[in-house]
């Protein structure tokens, strides 16, 4: 793992290919002491599980608001997911992230065009314009394009640790965004 000093702006680690490691909340934990943070990349180097839920990724956004970059899920094999609730709170406590993999759980956007849980209330976030998939499934990307747009309005760019792990869904959700008022007009429904 990385070192950092009380200054740190940018955290990389890359971990051991261990197929039964886990990183929680009290590896990260001692993570929160550097207010200053701007870039948190874990990379594990086989396929480690991040136990990432809605207080870790609160407890995250509250310690490091000046945070651009954030990457738990890009190269990770996590099943642990938050909710579309949690990300939106994420947004809001660091207003400039630009890139971010967190996996969400989709399920209720893939069935509504903005989740009923979701207090976005007219809150978007402009800074985010780069979101990484982590190469999940999904079923309506009508539905996700719009909860994306509705919150990150200037997100162009969909991701996954490379371009062949976008699925084709996922692509299809990245040509849609900011193209079509469509969507737009669905997310405001």
């Amino acid at each position: 793992m990385s070192v950092c000093t009380a200054h740190c702006k940018r955290y990389s680690s890359t971990l051991p290919a261990d197929r039964d490691a886990s990183i929680g909340a009290a590896t990260l934990q001692p993570l929160f002491a550097f207010r200053n943070l701007r870039k948190l990349d874990f990379n594990s180097a086989g396929c480690s599980i991040v136990l990432m839920d809605d207080a870790v990724l609160l407890e995250m956004a509250k310690a490091w608001p000046h945070l651009e970059e954030l990457y738990i899920s890009r190269y990770s094999c996590s099943s642990h997911t938050v909710t579309p609730h949690a990300f939106v709170l994420l947004l809001r406590h660091c207003p400039h992230l630009v890139s971010v993999a967190v996996t969400i759980n989709r399920s209720t956007i893939d069935v509504h065009t903005r989740p009923p849980d979701i207090p976005h209330q007219g809150f978007s976030h402009n800074a985010l314009f780069i979101f990484f998939s982590g190469g999940s499934q999904i079923r309506n990307p009508t539905s996700i394009a719009a909860f994306i747009s509705t919150i990150a309005p200037n997100v162009r760019s969909i991701k996954g640790s490379n371009r062949a792990d976008v699925p084709d869904e996922w692509r299809m959700v990245e040509e849609l965004l900011g193209t079509s008022p469509i969507i737009c007009s669905r997310a405001r429904e």
